[in-house]
């Protein structure tokens, strides 16, 4: 799970890296814009400082997200061994339709530690059983076998003995042993309540927050294609002087923020996803 929240992180910021960079173009191509507009008086130089400095801001975050990577990819060579250039390919994919959360509790008894728990249950048991069945008598069967004998036997090749075993003085020993086996049956039986309380936590969790994940993931898809549609109609009402150049840079930002986020959200759901899977025991 450790490895997959490497990978979910350092797909994200690497997307994000991305995401500026597309940010940036859009700056450049509008500080041209602005210059072309300087030179024939249609606009102010201070327009031209308003996106410079957000373009710095910009290029700072960049430079932090350079930064992230390389920790990400450091942490991942570390654990895996792989190269600190790898290319990595995000290849799950979340259904359409996910399962009632009902299944996925029903999971929690396949999940590899509750299928220990159980067993260790069964063993404490059965050693409550053992403990017990040390108080009853025991009855032992000896036969012997000879190869050669010599004298009055010497005929007798093989004899049979009974052996009758009776804990006449060894009772407090006995209960001490049925005591502690009872209570590691106790303590097995705590251990495997435990477990499933603490999975099926787990899972009630990981599966809100999947469907938190696409709510989000629904409202920000909304979300960008308003700030989208917005940042065209500020650009081409500026370019007709209806509005101001901080309209259209405040209209920008907005668009590339949602974006970020939608791809944000987006990795967050994948990552909830397996959350949830592993919680169920699907995943290995």
């Amino acid at each position: 799970m450790i490895l997959r929240l490497f990978f979910f992180n350092l797909l994200a910021v690497e997307k994000d890296k991305k995401n500026l960079e597309t940010e940036i173009s859009l700056y450049l191509q509008r500080i041209k814009e602005l210059k072309d507009r300087v030179r024939i008086g249609r606009s102010r130089s201070s327009e031209v400082l308003t996106v410079d400095s957000t373009l710095a801001t910009l290029q700072a975050q960049i430079e932090t997200t350079k930064s992230q990577i390389s920790s990400y990819r450091e942490a991942l060579n570390f654990q895996t061994g792989l190269s600190r250039d790898l290319s990595l390919i995000d290849t799950i994919q979340t259904p359409p339709n996910i399962d009632s959360i009902d299944t996925y509790l029903k999971a929690i008894e396949e999940r590899p530690d509750i299928l220990s728990a159980k067993e260790i249950l069964t063993a404490s048991q059965e050693g409550i059983s053992i403990a017990k069945g040390v108080r009853f008598p025991g009855v032992s069967l000896l036969g012997d076998y000879y190869f050669l004998r010599y004298g009055s036997q010497q005929n007798v090749m093989w004899d049979v003995g009974a052996q009758l075993t009776i804990p006449l003085f060894t009772g407090g020993t006995i209960d001490s042993q049925v005591r502690v086996a009872a209570s590691q049956d106790y303590q097995a039986e705590l251990n495997l309540r435990r477990l499933r309380e603490a999975a099926e936590t787990e899972i009630r969790t990981d599966y809100q927050g999947f469907i938190s994940d696409r709510a989000q993931i629904q409202a920000l898809i909304h979300a960008r294609d308003l700030s989208k549609s917005n940042y065209e109609v500020q650009t081409r009402d500026y370019r007709h002087g209806l509005v101001a150049n901080i309209d259209v840079v405040t209209a920008l930002t907005s668009y590339e923020e949602s974006v970020r986020a939608l791809d944000h959200a987006t990795f967050t759901e994948k990552l909830d996803y397996v959350r949830l899977q592993n919680a169920s025991g699907k995943f290995n």
